[in-house]
């Protein structure tokens, strides 16, 4: 597959401790793609080695209910942002571009 896909060495940092992944985060959690972004590909499977693999959504939900440590959610938006297709959080729609149904 590397030589199809000419797969290329990436800098990524270093994985956690043991420790730091069995201590979930004591503040609110985290976004696993960084600050004021989101998963736009929950289904895709992260795997990294000594870990077991999970769906990005799933990396999400945990990320978000501080399942996490630190460490892992300072280093996992480097890891999946391509992956999970990370992208800037959008604005909910203001009620005055909502569209409401009519009665027929």
């Amino acid at each position: 597959i590397s030589l199809l896909c000419d797969c290329q060495p990436i800098d990524a940092p270093s994985p956690p401790s043991p420790s730091a992944i069995i201590s979930p985060t004591t503040d609110i959690g985290c976004s696993i793609c960084g600050n004021g972004e989101e998963v736009n590909n929950p289904d895709a499977i992260f795997s990294f080695p000594g870990q077991p693999a999970a769906a990005c959504g799933e990396l999400q939900i945990d990320g978000e209910n501080g399942d996490l440590s630190s460490d892992q959610c300072d280093f996992l938006p480097n890891l999946i942002s391509l992956l999970c297709d990370c992208q800037p959080i959008s604005a909910p729609p203001s009620p005055s571009t909502i569209i409401q149904p009519t009665a027929e």
